[in-house]
């Protein structure tokens, strides 16, 4: 994919960055020694993400671990609201809008932490930006230049490149 798209573009030296899967943090990997097929999946899919950066040979590709942004309160919040969720089915009580965790002020904190589904990132917004900010920092130096405020300026592309 990465050949074809630099070949797509005309760009052969085109850096790409490949952001290792984070959902669910670093306890993926205790949920893995505890046989849970799930985590052994999302394991096996970050190794083989590692893998195109150290086993291809390919120059200018990145790999940045991304784990370490994973919002544990966040998914705390998640599995309580969804163990509650699945209590009422079990005594067939009706759904709750905004009312799935035990107090409005939980409620809310889910909610503005983020409040959607695990497979993205529970909707973590502080998620996306730490992890893009990390993805852009790892770029190399002819592509970008970190201000002294830690962000993140993009160089002018030379003409014919």
């Amino acid at each position: 994919m990465i050949r074809d798209l630099r070949a797509d573009l005309g760009a052969p030296d085109l850096p790409v960055v490949i952001g290792k899967l984070g959902v669910g943090g670093e306890p993926i990997l205790q949920r893995v020694a505890t046989g849970n097929e799930e985590a052994k999946a999302m394991s096996d899919f970050r190794q083989a993400q590692r893998n195109v950066v150290e086993e291809t040979g390919m120059e200018r590709v990145y790999f940045v671990p991304t784990a370490r942004f994973w919002d544990d309160r966040l998914e705390e919040l998640r599995n309580l609201k969804d163990r509650r969720a699945n209590q009422r089915r079990k005594e067939g009580l009706p759904e709750v809008d905004g009312g799935l965790l035990p107090t409005p002020e939980l409620s809310a904190e889910f909610v503005s932490r983020g409040g959607h589904w695990y497979c993205h990132y529970d909707g973590s917004a502080a998620n996306y930006v730490r992890i893009g900010a990390a993805l852009a920092r790892s770029l190399p130096d002819d592509v970008k230049e970190i201000q002294p405020d830690g962000t993140v300026r993009w160089q002018k592309r030379p003409k014919g490149r």
